[in-house]
Order: C-alpha cells, then sequence, then structure tokens
C-alpha cells in the first residue's frame, strides 16, 4: 500500500488502530527509562509489539516518534547491549516496511544509525554494516536521497586497513556506487565528507584508493576546493601530509577542477608551511615545483606562478579588510619560506617584491608599533637589499618604457621598499649606479605628475630617500661625476618654475630692509600673515620636500655654479606666504651656505639679510609662527652669518619709528623665551639683550613696559644670560684689526666699559623696583645664581693673581673669588675697576676717563 489515500484507508481499520495504540504505548515507556536495562526492557516490548502486529500492513504509524526513541538508544554512552538490542528493532523495523516503504522513511532511520560505526564495539559494528547491506542496498538508486550521510558514515571503516571490516566497507561503498549509478554525485559525497567528517584520514585513504583506480572522477571546482582547502587547515598534520600527496598526484595546481577557486587551495597550502613541519614544506615544494628538482623553474613558472600569486595577494589583502598589520607580517614570513625554494625565488622574486611594497604601505600605516618595520628589516636581510633595488630599479624602468606614467601608489611602494635598504661597502660598488639611475628617471619624470600635489609630494620623497642611500659622504671623489650636474640643473628649474606656478608669495614688504618700507603697510602685511594661515597641506609637504631633495642632491653634485643656481631656487621657497615653506627654504639655505665657496660669500649675505628680515618679521607674539622651529631656525642664522643676524635685530630695535622699535623689542621678547624654554644654543654676542636692557631707561613709556616686562621673566627664568652680556663687555677685549700690520689686536676699551657698568646699573636698578612691588624672587634669583663659565674665566684671568697689599684691611680680589653668584661676579669686577685693578693695555686716559 502507498499514497496518502491508501494510508487513510487502512488507519481506518480497527487492527490498525490497536497496532498504533499499543505502539505509542511502548514508546511512551522510554520517557521512564532510568538506566540502559530499562532502555533493553522497553525495546524488548517494542519488538513484541512489532511482531504481534505483523499482520497489521507494512506502515508503520508514529514513525517520526519511532525513529527518535530507537536513535536515542543508540548514543555512544551506552553499552554494546543496547546497540545491539536497538539494531535488532532496526531489523524488525526494516523488515516489516520493505524496500519500497523503506526508500519513504530513510531520512528518519538514518539519522540514528549514521553515526554508529565511529562510536562502537566491534559486534555492534559487524551487525550495523550486516544491516546496511541487506536492508540499504535493495533501496537501489533511490539512496541517493541519503547518499552524503551514507557515504560518511561508512568511511571511519576504513580508519584501520588490518581491520576485518575495512574489505567490508569497501565493497559496501563499491556496491553503492554501482546501484547509484551515478559516479559524479558519488565522488560529491565523497568529497562532501572530507569537508565534514570530524575524522579526515579514512576520508583521504578512501579517495587515493578511487582514484588510484581511476573509479571515480573529480568534482566541479566548488565542491573541490572548499574539501582540500577545509583538509589543509586541519591542525592534525598527518592530514595535511595526505592531503598533499593527494594534490601533488592527482590535481596540479593550474587544474581545472580547482577553476577559479585554485588560489584558494593554493593559499591554505601555503599556510600549512607556517606549522615549521619540514615534511610539510617538502611537499608544498612539490606540489608548487613539480616531481622532477631539474624542472622545477620551467614546473612553476608554467603552473604554480600565477595561483600563487593570487594566493599570496588574498593574504596580504587581509591586511585591508582586517585593517591590522599582523596579516602583512605572518605573510612575509610564509614568503620568506616560499623563498627558501630557490626555483620559487627565481621565477616569483620581482612579483612577489613589488606587491611586499604596496601592501606594505597600508601595513606600516596601521602598525603602533615596530612589528612591521623589524619585519621588512628581516625580508631584506633574507633577500639581500641589492636584489630588492635591482628590482625597484627593473620596474620603474619597465614603466618608462611601455609609456607609462607613475602614479602616487607607484613612488609610495617604491620609498617604502628603499626606506629599508641598508648596504655593506662591498656592496656599495654595484648599488650606487642603480641609485643614481632611479634618481635620474624619477627626475625626468617628474614634470608628467607636477599637477598632482599628492603624487609630486610622493616621488620627491623617493628621490631624498634614494639620494641619502647613496650616502655620498663615504663615495670618493670620482663619485661626484659631471654627468650628474644636468639632473640637478633640470630638478631646480623644474622647481623654480613649479613655486612661481603653484606657491603665493607673501608680500615683498616683508623681505625688505626697514628703511624701504612704511612700517604701517608692514604690520598689515604680517597681521595679513596671520589671518591665512590655512594652508594646503599637500603643497607644503611637496614645497618642503623639494627643498630637502635640493640639500639631498647637492650632496651628489660637486659644482659650484649649481649650487648658486640651487640657493636661488630655495630663496624662492622664503619668500612663500606658507610660513611653513618659508621655513623650510631657509633651512635648506643655511644648510647649502655651508658648502659654497668663499668667493661667493657677497652672494650669500645678501640673501642671508633678506631671509633674516623675513625670518625675524615672525617672532611676534600676535603671530602663530613665533613656534620652535622659527626659533631654531633663526639661532641657526645667528650661528652662520652672525653680522647678518645682528644688524637685522639691531636694526627693529633701534628704529626711529617708535612702533616698529616696540614691534621688534616684542619680537626679542618671543624669540628669548623660545631659546630659554627649550634650551636652544646661541652663538656669539647676544646684541639683542643689551638693546633690551638699554629700554629700561627708554624714554617712550611703551618701550620700558616691554623692557620690564621681559626683565621680569628674565630674572626669574635666566638670570645668569642677563648680567653676562654687561660682564662679557668689561671683562673681554674687543677684538679688531690693525690697519697698519692687518693683524688682529685685542684691547679694553673705556667707553665700552662705561656702557656695560650703565647697563648694570639699570639692571640693578630695575630690580629693586621689582622688589619693592613684592617681586622678590627676582633678586633671590640673581643672588642664588652662580656665574657662566665664560664671566668665571674671565674674573679669574682679570683679579685671581692679586695678592694683599701692606694694608691689614686690604682684601685681594683674588681671595673673593670664584665669584658664588651673579651679583658677587658684578661687585668683583666694579670693585676691581674702583681700585683701577684693570686690563694693562688699557691707556690711562681710559682709565681716568
Amino acid at each position: 500500500m502507498s499514497g496518502e489515500g491508501d494510508y487513510e484507508a487502512l488507519a481506518s481499520k480497527k487492527s490498525f488502530k490497536a497496532f498504533r495504540a499499543d505502539l505509542v504505548s511502548a514508546l511512551s515507556s522510554f520517557d521512564r527509562a532510568a538506566d540502559w536495562a530499562d532502555l533493553i526492557r522497553y525495546l524488548q516490548r517494542l519488538n513484541d509489539v512489532l511482531k504481534r502486529h505483523e499482520n497489521a500492513g507494512p506502515v508503520i504509524p508514529e514513525s517520526s516518534l519511532l525513529g527518535k526513541r530507537l536513535a536515542q538508544c543508540l548514543d555512544s554512552s551506552f553499552q554494546s547491549g543496547v546497540h545491539l538490542k536497538a539494531l535488532e528493532t532496526y531489523r524488525n523495523v526494516f523488515t516489516r516496511l520493505g524496500p519500497k516503504e523503506l526508500r519513504k522513511s530513510l531520512f528518519i532511520y538514518s539519522s540514528g544509525l549514521f553515526p554508529l560505526l565511529s562510536n562502537s564495539s566491534t559486534p555492534v559494528k559487524r551487525d550495523l554494516l550486516s544491516l546496511y547491506e541487506e536492508y540499504f542496498l535493495p533501496v537501489g538508486p533511490d539512496l541517493r536521497n541519503v547518499l552524503d550521510g551514507l557515504v560518511l558514515a561508512l568511511l571511519p571503516g576504513l580508519e584501520d586497513e588490518t581491520s576485518e571490516f575495512y574489505s567490508i566497507v569497501l565493497k559496501l561503498l563499491a556496491d553503492l556506487q554501482s546501484i547509484v549509478a551515478d559516479d559524479i554525485r558519488f565522488s560529491v559525497s565523497i568529497w562532501r565528507a572530507l569537508l565534514l567528517a570530524p575524522n579526515r584520514i579514512p576520508v583521504l585513504a578512501f579517495l587515493n584508493h578511487c582514484y588510484r583506480k581511476e573509479t571515480v572522477p573529480l568534482p566541479q571546482p566548488e565542491i573541490l576546493a572548499p574539501a582540500i582547502a577545509a583538509a589543509l587547515t586541519e591542525k592534525d598534520s598527518l592530514v595535511q601530509r595526505n592531503v598533499l600527496d593527494f594534490l601533488i598526484n592527482y590535481v596540479p595546481p593550474d587544474s581545472h577542477h580547482l577553476g577559479k577557486l585554485r588560489a584558494q587551495v593554493v593559499t591554505k597550502a601555503i599556510l600549512s608551511i607556517s606549522r615549521n613541519d619540514v615534511s610539510l614544506k617538502k611537499r608544498v615544494y612539490a606540489w608548487l615545483c613539480g616531481p622532477e628538482e631539474d624542472n622545477w623553474k620551467s614546473y612553476f613558472r608554467e603552473k604554480s606562478l600565477v595561483p600563487t600569486i593570487e594566493a599570496l595577494r588574498s593574504l596580504f589583502e587581509e591586511v585591508k579588510s582586517q585593517q591590522s598589520p599582523k596579516p602583512f607580517v605572518k605573510t612575509l614570513k610564509l614568503v620568506m619560506s616560499l623563498f627558501d625554494n630557490e626555483a620559487i625565488l627565481n621565477v616569483a622574486a620581482d612579483r612577489v617584491i613589488w606587491m611586499t611594497m604596496t601592501y606594505g604601505v597600508a601595513a606600516r600605516d596601521l602598525s603602533k608599533d615596530t612589528e612591521v618595520d623589524g619585519s621588512m628589516s628581516r625580508f631584506v636581510e633574507y633577500l639581500s637589499p641589492l636584489l630588492i633595488l635591482e628590482q625597484l630599479s627593473s620596474t620603474m624602468k619597465s614603466i618608462v618604457g611601455e609609456g607609462g606614467k607613475f602614479t602616487d601608489a607607484d613612488f609610495k611602494r617604491s620609498s617604502f621598499g628603499l626606506s629599508y635598504l641598508v648596504f655593506e661597502e662591498e656592496e656599495r660598488t654595484s648599488a650606487s649606479p642603480m641609485l643614481w639611475a632611479v634618481i635620474d628617471i624619477c627626475i625626468s619624470e617628474i614634470t608628467s605628475v607636477a599637477e598632482d600635489v599628492e603624487c609630486l609630494g610622493s616621488a620627491l620623497s623617493f628621490c631624498i630617500l634614494a639620494c641619502n642611500a647613496l650616502q655620498p659622504q663615504n663615495l670618493g671623489e670620482s663619485e661626484y661625476s659631471a654627468e650628474r650636474a644636468p639632473v640637478l640643473l633640470s630638478f631646480c628649474t623644474f622647481f623654480g618654475d613649479w613655486l612661481d606656478e603653484h606657491v603665493t608669495l607673501a608680500p615683498s614688504t616683508l623681505w625688505k630692509d626697514y628703511d624701504s618700507v612704511d612700517p604701517i603697510e608692514e604690520e598689515r602685511c604680517e597681521r595679513s600673515l596671520q589671518e591665512s594661515q590655512s594652508e594646503d597641506e599637500q603643497m607644503s609637504l611637496a614645497s618642503v620636500r623639494g627643498c630637502t631633495l635640493i640639500i639631498a642632491l647637492s650632496r651628489l653634485v660637486d659644482s659650484t655654479d649649481s649650487k648658486n643656481q640651487l640657493v636661488d631656487t630655495v630663496v624662492k621657497c622664503t619668500k612663500a606666504k606658507s610660513t611653513r615653506i618659508c621655513l623650510a627654504g631657509a633651512g635648506a639655505f643655511l644648510q647649502l651656505a655651508g658648502r659654497v665657496g668663499s668667493n661667493d660669500s657677497g652672494f650669500m649675505e645678501e640673501r642671508a639679510e633678506m631671509i633674516g628680515f623675513r625670518c625675524w618679521r615672525m617672532f611676534h607674539p600676535e603671530l602663530q609662527s613665533s613656534n620652535l622651529t622659527a626659533a631654531e631656525l633663526w639661532t641657526s642664522l645667528e650661528a652662520r652669518f652672525p653680522s647678518q643676524a645682528s644688524a637685522v635685530m639691531a636694526d627693529g630695535m633701534l628704529s626711529p619709528v617708535e612702533t616698529r622699535r616696540s614691534r621688534n623689542l616684542e619680537r626679542y621678547g618671543r624669540l628669548w623665551r623660545l631659546v630659554v624654554e627649550h634650551h636652544l644654543h646661541r652663538a656669539g654676542h647676544d646684541c639683542g639683550l643689551l638693546l633690551m636692557l638699554d629700554a629700561l631707561v627708554d624714554n617712550n613709556r611703551t618701550d620700558r613696559m616691554i623692557a620690564s616686562m621681559w626683565l621680569t621673566d628674565a630674572l626669574r627664568l635666566d638670570p645668569v644670560t642677563v648680567c653676562d652680556q654687561p660682564l662679557h663687555l668689561l671683562l673681554a677685549p674687543e677684538t679688531s684689526v690693525n690697519e697698519g700690520t692687518h693683524e688682529y689686536v685685542t684691547y679694553y676699551d673705556a667707553p665700552r666699559a662705561l656702557y656695560a657698568f650703565s647697563t648694570l646699573q639699570n639692571v640693578m636698578q630695575k630690580t629693586a623696583e621689582l622688589c619693592s612691588r613684592s617681586q622678590k624672587g627676582v633678586i633671590s634669583n640673581l643672588e642664588t645664581a652662580k656665574p657662566s663659565a665664560s664671566t668665571a674665566a674671565g674674573l679669574a684671568a682679570l683679579y685671581g693673581g692679586e695678592t694683599a697689599n701692606d694694608d691689614p684691611s686690604y682684601v685681594s680680589l683674588g681671595e673673593l673669588l670664584p665669584a658664588p653668584s651673579n651679583v658677587h661676579a658684578i661687585a668683583i669686577t666694579a670693585l676691581g675697576f674702583i681700585r683701577a685693578k684693570v686690563p694693562e693695555n688699557m691707556s690711562e686716559s681710559d682709565v681716568s676717563c
């Protein structure tokens, strides 16, 4: 009987209703089972019900509940006696149903039977396999409905080749394939078993058995590739070895059976190398490079290169998908393991190196520590810097040769790779020509990216790295080739034209001397810079890098003419409205100044004065440009061009225009505070400090207030410097050139001494005023702060040798040394001059004066 109508007709019979009632009663008793003995008793009761109603028809009511109760009894925690009794019940059920009805209920009863083989005793295994053979196989082609589960259920029987069940299971599987009569469908079931099986060893054993005898075809890539990939990620290395053996024998890397998913399989194979298992690594090499070592290169190039590159790219892509540098570091280790094979290294190095640079940029941007830098350094050391430089040079030449255009990404990845190259002395001879070649290429192509400011900035950054890598200080004079000069001049011309076109100039008022500009217009121009502080970040960055590249190139070309052109180019930057570009140009100018010949000193001094006016005007406290960077640059300018810097400062602080003079006093106060707070070193004599002290008694009330406020801060922060300059005038000689002999002579000048004492008197008076205004801290600072080393040396030189005279009340100046504070130093100096203990080469007229 079959069909819904037949079942309803059967269910209406009295005998069938009785069968159902007894069956439900027997099944409900399983809820009361307390142990395995209860289950055996209830299973026997169930068998009795089936036997008692064997004439009720081939249909069994409540089949779903029956299937659940039987599956309950096959739990792996129960004793084999329960399993055997349950299998007996299964036989009774299947006998009653027959093949025709069983095919409809396979899904109900299979769920309990299929997991049993891997977790049962030998008698249970024997009985279970017999049940499959007697009842499942006769179902015929309809077994396709449960084929995946049945294959997965049988494969654990192949785990031990010496077992009595090995041959039985092999025969069952062969019969099953024959009955299903669909080799592709059977193959799909095996590969799905590999994907899902908790133990993949027997599945792989059967696969090798099938393909060795060519009884099963390979399925489509969508089935094959995920199964192999899953097996390759297995924690058990034996599984990985077996699946790699299968790949070596039957599935080459370029197999059409892997289709578009081949990169997925190659990726998992490469990842297996990370286990540091030598046998796994050898198998991966054998699969990628073929069985014959003599043909490894050609085999890898033809069959494995493309999928390997795709696999590595997918691993590197995880840097972006995970937004983490860790995948990059991990993949780099895998690359080095792959490159242990010389064939892979020789064939794939060029593509892999370029790919590494591409993803390394993103990884380093995401890295918060030195992990990426450390991995890249090891990678470069592993391959050798020369190999990476050669690849970099080759790639750039190919881009130019193919008529391509460099992109921002090209320059960034090239800079990334170049930043890790460190050449040994013996490598430098080979590296230098390649480095200069990439510089030449980059500068020759730079005009094509001039409009893309970000790309231009990246190109300049790359050139700077390449120039620094040349390390000219370690090269002989022969390395300064005349062939380099055109490249340098070409860049100067390009950069100068680019600045003219793209960079906005500041008003010319800001770099002219005070006599040439109106003070009101000067102040207006300064404030206009403050109002336009927003600047194009990429434009500024490109300009700064351009200046840096000029410095780098100037070290490589020993040509005074070209350096003069470089100076003119960087001077253009100092005229920019952007403070950042201006400071970069001024810094480049100062570095170039050290390498321009003495014949060009006038040329340099003229430009130094112009730059001095531009930079000095940055220091007003109201301007954001009065910062540490500007202060550092000014101290460098003072050290390299002291006369010009002092003249710029003095001209402003002594200006006859009161507003300009006051503004310049404020500039000095801001500069002085930056120098003190950041411990900057100022070489030579500070004329600005003396001019600020002079302003303490200026007729202009504003100037006096500015000077007094500055002195209050100065005595709190650095009283030594305040006293040091006037004392220097008293204790150190003046130096000049004798017009007759043209020799340097030293002498002490009385007017200078009078000026110094007057200045010190002003300081003391102002200090006394401050103390009277409840600011006693300033005088305590003078009393406790020790004089500078130069002041102590001057005191010792002049007064250290004096001895006491016959007057018992006389105290020699030598006994007062060393002066414990600035107050003592001033007192000893004044006492020395009072006692006429003045330098021998000061004339009598000077002394009386």
